[in-house]
């Protein structure tokens, strides 16, 4: 596999069931990209570190983004706006922001940003 020079590092904004799947995946696929959970749980934290998932797990949203190329937001449909635009402000200029949510209207309306990929 050709050596990976985007992105160098990713952060997943919630490891539980989508977000550990997206962790895992790009671990598979780009074994040399640094990634960063978040969870607020303890214990969800150190299960995504042990089970290979992510390499780090902050507990908050501008520890998680710091130095991403890109920032994807796995959380409830009812946060993950609120989230992407804590992450807007806390990522780097250029970094690309998306989520998994389900449904996109209220998404879309709520984060008006360039860097965000719906």
């Amino acid at each position: 596999m050709p050596e990976t020079t985007w992105p160098h590092r990713v952060a997943i904004l919630g490891v539980g069931l989508l977000g550990g799947s997206v962790a895992l995946s790009l671990k598979r696929r780009l074994p040399n990209v640094q990634i960063v959970g978040l969870s607020r749980s303890d214990a969800k934290r150190q299960l995504a570190i042990d089970s290979g998932a992510v390499d780090a797990c902050e507990d908050n949203i501008a520890a998680a983004c710091q130095a991403c190329d890109v920032v994807v937001v796995a959380a409830p449909v009812d946060r993950i706006a609120s989230m992407a635009n804590e992450a807007i402000v806390s990522a780097p200029d250029d970094c690309l922001i998306t989520d998994v949510g389900s449904t996109k209207a209220t998404i879309v309306g709520d984060v008006a940003h360039p860097n965000f990929v719906a």
